[in-house]
């Protein structure tokens, strides 16, 4: 019987976006928060994902990280349009787990049980979106959002590309349903379109191979 296994070395996740390349249209956006002690650090991720009608839709996807491994709630919101002020709603509609393998890579695991994805389930291996670059200076990188309503708001992702400081910034929102959606955007980039991404992204070197990755992203 062996009693005096070590523990694996803690891996110190770099914050920011994460995606699978082989599987398009979903990503996470995640840092972990730092609590005092003896609480553990939270994970904390936006999950920026596609409904089976192919519309954008975003999760949140938050629990404790004990050792290397998250099990964490999947919970969406969605906002009361009705109400005269402005009020959102969380709903939990299914578990994940991340299984943190390098600072740039984790295993996403996920089962829904309720909402539009009821039903669905799957794993797959994220890594960082600009895995190898240095970030920008300053970096703001981080989630940004407004007290006063609380519910939407924006991720930045500061980085070095192409030797030029650079914004990814990702906008979670609703529609006027009030349905989660999300929107794309880039700053401090020489080109106004997703063609900021050539050179930046693995597998992306011209606009030919560009018009590719930006189809898988878009599609659920």
């Amino acid at each position: 019987i062996v009693n005096n296994c070590p523990l694996p070395a803690q891996v110190a996740m770099r914050g920011g976006s994460f995606f699978n390349a082989a599987r398009g249209g979903n990503g996470l956006v995640t840092f972990l928060i730092a609590r005092p002690a003896p609480q553990v650090p939270l994970f904390f991720g936006a999950w920026f994902t596609g409904e089976p009608n192919r519309n954008l839709t975003w999760y949140i996807v938050s629990g404790d990280l004990l050792g290397n491994q998250v099990n964490a709630q999947i919970l969406q919101t969605k906002r009361n349009v009705a109400s005269p002020t402005f009020t959102t709603t969380n709903t939990e509609v299914g578990k994940a787990q991340i299984s943190l393998i390098t600072p740039e890579q984790f295993l996403f695991s996920y089962q829904f049980t309720g909402g539009s994805n009821a039903g669905r389930s799957g794993g797959e291996i994220m890594q960082h979106l600009f895995a190898g670059l240095a970030p920008a200076v300053p970096n703001i990188t981080g989630h940004y959002f407004n007290p006063a309503e609380s519910g939407w708001g924006q991720t930045y992702e500061s980085y070095i590309g192409q030797g030029v400081a650079q914004q990814f910034i990702l906008t979670y929102l609703y529609d006027a349903a009030g349905e989660p959606r999300w929107v794309l955007g880039m700053m401090g980039t020489r080109r106004h379109t997703f063609r900021n991404l050539v050179g930046h992204v693995k597998g992306v070197s011209d606009v030919k191979s560009l018009a590719a990755w930006t189809n898988e992203q878009f599609d659920p």
